[in-house]
């Protein structure tokens, strides 16, 4: 669990790119395996919020090529 939390720090503060939501999930399938069914919740909630966010990014281009 610590190297997820390293690896997201670095990436949003060293690198200065948005964390996949690979990362997300593999945090929350960590976190119900070991039975923190209430950890689990908040890196699923992210993954949640951000497959929405790409998913409004994809119809925006399709729309914007549209026109």
């Amino acid at each position: 669990m610590s190297a997820y939390s390293t690896a997201m720090s670095i990436l949003k503060n060293n690198v200065g790119i948005e964390i996949p939501p690979e990362i997300y999930n593999n945090m929350a399938a960590l976190h119900f395996w070991q039975g923190n069914l209430d950890e689990a919740k908040v890196p699923t909630a992210e993954l949640f919020f951000k497959i929405c966010y790409y998913q409004v990014m994809q119809y925006l281009e399709v729309i914007t090529r549209l026109f």
